[in-house]
């Protein structure tokens, strides 16, 4: 009895050495898991937004806290709370229903205090589960696939970090030992270190100047330090002096992406300051519309995609213009010093004018950012004055008075349409 309840005990032993086994690996790929969300996040923030020391200690000590969390939950607490014999009894039970409750009656009534009778009655149920458990694999009593997944991700997770950092490693490098350390140079109070324009908003591919001002403390040079869209290193770039004294200055050219920059001199620095690339709004395409006067007879016309005009005079021209983003103001700005405001439909516009003279326009836009067309095209408009008289035209109804003196109504043919001399370029 005392071989077959030491067998039974060293079962036991083993399903609950499984059994805790399966609960450490469980922990350890949750916390894997947590571990590579909490770097990426880090290192993601420490990147993108190089936040200060504070909160450098701040975001240290949330992925800490969160982690230590996820580990007693995950870890510490399951593996505290030991199951009975009883109960492991029970799983083995469940994972074999054929044992018929044998394995827990053993276990029961094996340290209780028995009479001859039922002493014999336990030494043969104890021999039926040493029959029986010769049939059992008791590495797998315990359900590895229950938990398989969850490794399989842990394994997924971590794999996918170390491709990361082998891929670039400089990216998770540097912004870790960013994330750590605690000796950056402080940046520069004003009074030392003076940059101008600080933040600031350029058009696509123009170019920035930056002045850097020195207190009396420096005696060195300054550099300037700037990192384009997500590119992981800083490029230097030399400041020279100008004619002001203690002033440098450095031109930042064709800045075609956001940037962030600094200037640095000895162990101090400025702050970091941020270029914003915009693109302006332009002119994608316009339609006019004339609507001749009465005395020509002629139906109205479309012309698409054109922004020069050529029109008879006292013609009536609508402007359907299509910008390439939304804007929130818009004009039309001639030659003559007159303007006229167009109405705006997000990227559409559109505007009236009546054709007198020979002048040009040109289409003045301002998107919600403020940003404008500083440079628009100017378009031509040609005011033709008419020297053939119209067919089936028997009166000077509708003529402009110095027509009516020049014109008599004759039944002729309309000819042509076309610029007096004077007015051709």
């Amino acid at each position: 009895m005392a071989s077959d309840q030491t067998t039974l005990n060293s079962y036991l032993r083993r399903v609950l050495y499984r059994w805790r086994l399966m609960l450490i690996l469980r922990g350890i790929s949750v916390l894997a898991i947590a571990g590579v969300i909490m770097i990426l996040l880090c290192v993601s923030i420490v990147h993108n937004f190089d936040p200060e020391r504070a909160v450098n200690i701040i975001l240290l000590s949330a992925a800490a806290m969160a982690l230590g969390y996820i580990a007693f939950r995950s870890l510490v607490n399951p593996l505290r709370r030991t199951p009975t014999d009883l109960q492991v009894a029970r799983y083995i039970e469940e994972r074999y229903p054929g044992l018929n409750d044998a394995f827990v009656s053993a276990v029961e009534y094996g340290d209780a205090q028995l009479r001859e009778p039922q002493k014999a009655l336990l030494d043969q149920l104890l021999e039926h589960v040493a029959e029986f458990s010769e049939q059992i694999d008791f590495k797998k009593v315990v359900d590895r696939k229950r938990h398989f997944r969850l490794q399989a991700a842990a394994a997924l997770a971590t794999l996918v970090l170390a491709v990361l950092v082998f891929q670039d490693p400089g990216y998770f490098g540097r912004s870790a030992l960013r994330l750590v350390s605690w000796n950056h140079a402080e940046p520069a109070s004003s009074g030392k270190i003076r940059v101008e324009p600080g933040d600031s908003r350029v058009s696509r591919g123009e170019s920035q100047t930056v002045t850097a001002s020195l207190g009396s403390d420096f005696s060195q040079e300054p550099s300037l330090f700037i990192r384009f869209g997500q590119d992981e290193d800083w490029s230097t770039l030399v400041l020279y002096a100008t004619d002001r004294e203690r002033t440098f200055a450095t031109e930042i050219r064709d800045i075609e992406r956001d940037a962030r920059y600094y200037v640095a001199v000895a162990d101090a620095r400025s702050q970091e300051f941020y270029i914003t690339v915009f693109d302006p709004p332009y002119v994608e395409r316009i339609d006019v519309r004339y609507d001749f006067p009465a005395y020509i007879g002629l139906v109205a016309k479309i012309e698409e995609d054109r922004g020069d005009i050529t029109a008879p005079v006292s013609t009536k021209v609508t402007l359907n213009i299509t910008t390439s983003k939304v804007v929130k103001s818009a004009e039309l700005r001639f030659s003559d010093g007159r303007s006229e405001d167009l109405q705006v439909a997000g990227d559409d516009l559109e505007g009236s004018f009546v054709v007198q003279e020979d002048l040009s326009y040109t289409i003045h836009l301002q998107d919600p950012d403020d940003a404008k067309n500083d440079e628009p095209v100017e378009y031509y408009v040609r005011a033709a004055r008419l020297t053939w008289p119209f067919a089936n035209r028997r009166e000077t109804r509708g003529f402009p008075p110095s027509m009516k003196s020049r014109y008599a109504p004759r039944p002729w043919t309309i000819l042509a349409c076309r610029p007096s001399p004077s007015t051709t370029r």
